[in-house]
């Protein structure tokens, strides 16, 4: 499962992270090109906005944080739950969590410049 959230989040770009320290719960959203496994909402539809929920995380770590698009990102089973990475130029964050779901998906179509 973890290696098809990673393959779902490749290229697109880290939009939020959102620490809700109630629940030790963590939502990072990313958004960009559609893409596989992933179909358009309404068919003119191009782009694709998902959001992952860590739950019962022990640790969060961010080191850096920029509008630039991140270069990878990874969630990675463990013995005791997931590990994620997302690094760019300017961004590295990291995150262990007992477990991670993905949440949300939605499309839509880029606005023209």
């Amino acid at each position: 499962m973890t290696a098809d959230l990673t393959e779902a989040i490749s290229g697109l770009d880290l939009i939020n992270l959102h620490w809700d320290d109630r629940g030790a719960e963590l939502s990072v959203s990313f958004e960009g090109p559609l893409k596989r496994p992933f179909s358009p909402d309404e068919p003119d539809h191009d782009h694709v906005r998902l959001r992952l929920s860590f739950t019962g995380v022990s640790e969060f770590r961010v080191r850096g944080w920029s509008h630039i698009p991140i270069d990878s990102a990874t969630v990675t089973q463990t013995a005791d739950g997931v590990e994620a990475t997302f690094t760019g130029p300017a961004t590295s964050a990291e995150v262990t969590a007992r477990s991670v779901e993905l949440l949300a998906v939605s499309t839509f179509r880029l606005a023209a410049p």
